[in-house]
This record gives C-alpha cells, sequence and structure tokens, in this order.
C-alpha cells in the first residue's frame, strides 16, 4: 500500500465514524463516555500526519521482552505529536 492509500482509509473512517456504546460484556474494564471518545477523536485529527512506515520492535508480552532473538514488524504511523503515537496496520485493519 501506498501512503496515499492509508491516509485515504484514514479520513474515510474518521469521516464516517459514529459513536456507538459498547453492549454489556463486550469488553473489559468500563466503556469511554460519548464526550470522552469525541475528545481523543479531536486529538488524533489534531495530531494526523502524512503516513510513513517504521519499524517497530515487538516488546509488549513478557515473551517479547526474555526473547533472545528480536522480533520487528513495520506499521504505518497516522498520527504523531510531542506526546502522542498511532499507528495502523492495514493487514489486519487494527490501530495502535
Amino acid at each position: 500500500m501506498t501512503s496515499t492509500e492509508i491516509k485515504n482509509i484514514i479520513d474515510t473512517e474518521l469521516s464516517q465514524y459514529q459513536y456507538e456504546k459498547p453492549k454489556v460484556c463486550e469488553n473489559l474494564g468500563t466503556p469511554w463516555s460519548e464526550s470522552k471518545t469525541a475528545l481523543y477523536i479531536s486529538k488524533l485529527k489534531a495530531a494526523l500526519n502524512e503516513p510513513y512506515l517504521q519499524k517497530m520492535l515487538f516488546a509488549e508480552t513478557y515473551e517479547h521482552t526474555i526473547s533472545e532473538v528480536d522480533e520487528f514488524a513495520e506499521y504505518w504511523v497516522i498520527a504523531k505529536d510531542s506526546d502522542y503515537f498511532q499507528w495502523y496496520d492495514p493487514s489486519i485493519n487494527e490501530y495502535g
């Protein structure tokens, strides 16, 4: 995929987004309120950048941290500012 294709995916998702309160037992913890979600979306939109690929080290689990071989993956960085970073993996349609 190209940076332009990634940008189009993100722009489409943001323009079509509508808050839906999660059903009971669909998630762990307390779901975000509509107002908290709106604040997050505003922060995301303000931090959007031209998407670029970034090689990232897997270090999310205990197994990753004790592994003798580092594992890497490439993700698209879609938003970044001084205290915020958002990536997108189009192969599984996942954000992080």
